[in-house]
């Protein structure tokens, strides 16, 4: 994750009104710890929970568009792992991914 540098002393002091500014919230999105290749096979999920995983070829990263930025030759996808032996098992499920067994990727 990057790392943004905050000063304390001076939210503290906007928050009570002794100095002029505005305190935003910044939210730090981890960097993609995977770097999914052109037409690696993918299992892939659209938004909702009654929506399938389904098999796909990965495109690539649409970084403009929040909800659905995994771009795949069969579509785009709001959610995108490398097809393994751990996610093969959510193909046509709805299950939840909890994530690998540790050691895996």
């Amino acid at each position: 994750m990057k790392r943004i540098p905050f000063d304390i002393d001076l939210a503290k002091k906007i928050q009570a009104g002794e100095k002029r500014g505005k305190i935003v919230t910044i939210i730090e999105v981890p960097e993609e710890e995977y770097q999914f290749k052109a037409f690696e096979k993918v299992v892939v999920r659209g938004n909702g929970v009654s929506v399938p995983w389904k098999t796909d070829f990965f495109s690539h990263i649409d970084k403009d568009n929040l909800d659905v930025h995994y771009v795949c030759v069969g579509g785009w996808w709001s959610y995108c792992l490398p097809y393994t032996e751990h996610t093969a098992q959510l193909i046509g499920t709805t299950d939840k991914w909890d994530g690998y067994p540790d050691g895996i990727l």
